[in-house]
């Protein structure tokens, strides 16, 4: 990211923690996982109403392919941050292939994060 902004009410303080959840689509295919990255201080100032921001990997890539100071960074400009892994990366089963279901996957890891953090994230 170039220079966030950061929120009024970013406390430079995170959450960031490294979640799993299984493909809605594909019994097959489990343990999709995502890193879950908020600032406390915003958390505080907008329970609930969080918004969430995708940071997404190329073809290649994994979840952690971002460094811990871009995730960091977003979530000081306001923002709940998603960074998915992928099938047949970090630990998930199935394959990494080009298909139509990596949108469903983005939305199980959407819903997954929502429904630990319901609190937190907005709807």
């Amino acid at each position: 990211m170039t220079a966030a902004t950061d929120s009024p009410s970013a406390s430079n303080t995170h959450f960031d923690q490294v979640y799993t959840c299984d493909s809605s689509i594909d019994a097959g295919v489990t343990g999709l996982s995502y890193w879950l990255t908020y600032d406390l201080g915003v958390a505080a100032a907008l329970p609930g109403a969080v918004p969430v921001a995708l940071m997404l990997h190329g073809y290649t890539g994994t979840k952690d392919s971002f460094l811990d100071i871009d995730r960091w960074r977003a979530a000081a400009a306001g923002f709940a941050v998603l960074t998915p892994g992928g099938r047949g990366n970090n630990g998930a089963t199935g394959s990494r292939d080009a298909n139509a279901r990596s949108p469903q996957d983005l939305a199980d890891v959407l819903a997954d994060a929502r429904a630990r953090l319901p609190a937190i994230l907005s709807q």
